[in-house]
């Protein structure tokens, strides 16, 4: 390959050695052998734009698709840190609590644990994480969101080093008034403000809950910290069903209304790359572990 042109020579595909494993090609294959060298010398959008052509004008096969690479395999050493490449954030909701297990019930800021499922779900999420490097695991201080940091990281032995935080951004909005009720019984109590929270939360006020476009704000403004404070390293944040949704829309520029849009299922994992040159990339949204 071509270092400045980002070009192949005919009939010639470079891929990491691990995805070459048990695959037949017409071309031939220059397999690196280590994803963290390759990532070294050859810049992520040079890798994109080197497969495409591959794949479109040289008529060969470039193995696994270039921005799954990108956002899950593994990162240089050093505790998830590196020093040319942006940071990618892994962005998880928590496992099942009783709240949710009981009727999908309204938790918000009560703080409720996980149940023995949210605990293997959390378990099963790690795989997700499987040869990643991370530098630090950010965790809203509700206990949910706790123990399934704490069940991530000590399901995957490269994760053990990585620092726990707390960033209370991260809290789940709270529903006030509704907090331990289904929605059946929020719709039966509170039917005209259920209708109107329905067709626009954002102008929707809960008795003793939060203002989702001031929430929205301020886990905007977290996730700007935490790009500065853990820069050029890879992190995981644990969190919530409805912050999660306001970062992730607030991120695409969308306003708080329409953070619905946007699913995240229990133990769920989303994939967000940060880097000076690009800004904000969404690699995967509600990703589940199989």
């Amino acid at each position: 390959m071509d270092k400045t042109t980002g070009t192949f020579a005919a009939g010639v595909v470079a891929v990491p050695a691990y995805l070459a494993k048990g695959v037949e090609f017409d071309g031939v294959i220059v397999a690196d052998g280590s994803a963290s060298a390759y990532r070294r010398e050859f810049e992520r959008q040079l890798f994109y734009t080197a497969c495409t052509r591959a794949m479109h004008e040289l008529r060969i096969a470039c193995v696994g698709n270039p921005n799954r690479w990108i956002a899950e395999q593994p990162r240089t050493p050093m505790h998830g840190c590196k020093e040319d490449l942006g940071m990618m954030i892994y962005l998880f909701r928590h496992g099942q609590t009783v709240y949710n297990a009981d009727g999908e019930r309204f938790c918000g800021t009560s703080d409720v644990g996980l149940t023995a499922l949210g605990w293997q779900q959390a378990r099963r999420a790690a795989q997700m994480l499987s040869g990643v490097r991370l530098h630090a695991f950010v965790h809203s201080g509700l206990r949910r969101a706790a123990e399934t940091a704490k069940a991530i990281q000590e399901s995957q032995p490269q994760l053990v080093g990585a620092r726990l935080h707390v960033e209370p951004a991260f809290r789940e909005v709270g529903f006030g008034s509704w907090e331990g009720l289904t929605r059946a019984e929020v719709n039966k109590r509170y039917p005209d403000m259920y209708a109107q929270w329905l067709a626009d939360p954002a102008h929707v006020s809960i008795p003793g809950g939060d203002d989702v476009t001031q929430r929205q704000q301020e886990v905007l403004s977290a996730f700007s910290r935490l790009l500065v404070r853990f820069a050029d390293c890879d992190i995981a944040v644990v969190a919530h069903n409805t912050i999660n949704r306001l970062l992730l829309v607030g991120l695409l520029g969308s306003e708080a209304r329409h953070y619905r849009r946007i699913v995240q299922e229990n133990a769920c994992m989303n994939i967000i790359e940060y880097s000076e040159a690009s800004g904000v990339r969404i690699h995967a949204v509600n990703r589940l572990a199989i």
